[in-house]
C-alpha cells in the first residue's frame, strides 16, 4: 500500500477513520487494548477498552496530517542515533493530534522475532504524557505478522483495514530518549513481571531486542519532531474530488504537511503544493466534460457548465482560443 502524492493520505485518514467507528473496529480495539492493558500501566489509556475504537476515530478526525518523504524517513533515522534529551515535554509534539505517514516503512522485530512493517503514526496529547499508535501496512509482503493472519482461516483478514494496529505506546512527560533500553536489570524485570517465563512462543532474549527496537521507532518519531522545528513542511492541497470528499467528512484536515528536504532553488515550488497565479484578464470557460477516476477505480464523466473564470474587476477576453500549448514548444 502506498501513496503516489502526500494528499492522498487524507484519504487514508477518512477510510481508517470510519474503520474505527465500524462495530468490528470497536470490537478489535476493545481486544487489542485489553491485551496491551495486561503489559502495561497508563490508566488513562486503557481505563476504557470498549471506547478505545470510537477514541481512536476522534483522533484522526482531529489529526493535522504530515507526510515524511523516503529519503528524510532514511535521513532522521540517521539523525535519531545520536539524538538525545534529558525530558520531554508538551511543547516539543507539534500539534494535540497528529497522523504520520512514512513514505518508506521501517521495518522492526516483535516479541515473537517477526518482522513489522511501521506505516503511520497517531498521536494525542494527554495530562500525563502523549499516546502513540503505530499502524502496520496490511498488504506489505514483508509484514510476517499480516502474512501469518492472511493464511489463518481463523482470521477474517479481508475486514481489517489498510493500515492495522500493532502497538501502543505511552511516553511520560518527563521521559528521556534513552527510556530503559539501556538499563538492563529493569528490562530484564519487565520481561519477567509481564511475560510467562514458560511460554514457549516467547524467549526473553527476543522480547528485549524487541522492545529495544520498538523503543528505537520511537526515538526516531521524537527525532522527526525535533526536526520539524527547525525545517519548515511545504503545503500539499488536496484536487477537487478530494476537497469535495473531505467537504462529507468528518475530517478537520484540509492539507498535508510534507516533511523533506528544503529547496536548493529560491524559487522553486515543491510537488503539490498551492501556488498563487495573478492573473491578468477574466475568461469564458465552454461547456465540456470533465474525465476521472473515483477512489474505487471506476472511470466517470461529469459535465462541467460554462461559466466566467478570473478576478472580478478585470478586462473579459472573448477569443475562441487564449492560446495554445503544443508539446516541445512555448505557448503562442
Amino acid at each position: 500500500m502506498d501513496v503516489s502524492r502526500p494528499v492522498e493520505v487524507l484519504d487514508k485518514m477518512m477510510d481508517l477513520a470510519r474503520w474505527w467507528e465500524t462495530p468490528i473496529g470497536r470490537r478489535y480495539g476493545q481486544v487489542f487494548v485489553e491485551v496491551m492493558a495486561q503489559r502495561e500501566d497508563y490508566p488513562a489509556l486503557y481505563s476504557q477498552p470498549e471506547r478505545f475504537g470510537a477514541f481512536q476515530a476522534f483522533c484522526l478526525q482531529r489529526s493535522l496530517p504530515y507526510f515524511v518523504t523516503d529519503q528524510m524517513v532514511d535521513k532522521i533515522w540517521e539523525f535519531s542515533k545520536g539524538f538525545d534529551t534529558l525530558g520531554f515535554y508538551p511543547e516539543e509534539v507539534p500539534s494535540p493530534y497528529g497522523f504520520m505517514w512514512l513514505a518508506k516503512p521501517v521495518h522492526i522485530l516483535d516479541a515473537q522475532g517477526k518482522i513489522q512493517v511501521q506505516r503511520a503514526i497517531t498521536w494525542v496529547k494527554q495530562d500525563d504524557g502523549v499516546a502513540l499508535v503505530f499502524y502496520a501496512d496490511k498488504h506489505d509482503p514483508l509484514d510476517e505478522i499480516n502474512v501469518a493472519m492472511r493464511a489463518d482461516p481463523k482470521q477474517d483478514f479481508a475486514a481489517l483495514p489498510e493500515l492495522t494496529i500493532n502497538h501502543i505506546q505511552p511516553i511520560a512527560w518527563g521521559d528521556n530518549t534513552k527510556f530503559f533500553e539501556h538499563d538492563i536489570d529493569f528490562a530484564r524485570d519487565y520481561v519477567r513481571d509481564h511475560f510467562s517465563p514458560g511460554g514457549s512462543a516467547y524467549d526473553a532474549e527476543t522480547i528485549l531486542l524487541a522492545h529495544r527496537e520498538q523503543f528505537l521507532f520511537t526515538r526516531f518519531l521524537l527525532a522527526c519532531w525535533e526536526w520539524m522545528g527547525y525545517q519548515l513542511p511545504s503545503r500539499a492541497l488536496p484536487h477537487r474530488q478530494l476537497a469535495h470528499r473531505l467537504g462529507r467528512s468528518r475530517l478537520d484536515a484540509r492539507e498535508v504537511l510534507v516533511i523533506d528536504l528544503q529547496a536548493t532553488e529560491r524559487d522553486r515550488i515543491p510537488p503539490a503544493t498551492h501556488q498563487v497565479v495573478q492573473w491578468h484578464y477574466r475568461w469564458r470557460s465552454r461547456p465540456h466534460k470533465r474525465h476521472w477516476v473515483d477512489k474505487t477505480g471506476q472511470h466517470r464523466v461529469t459535465d462541467v457548465r460554462g461559466c466566467i473564470k478570473g478576478p472580478e474587476g478585470l478586462p473579459l477576453v472573448e477569443r475562441d482560443v487564449l492560446f495554445n500549448l503544443r508539446r516541445g514548444h512555448a505557448p503562442v
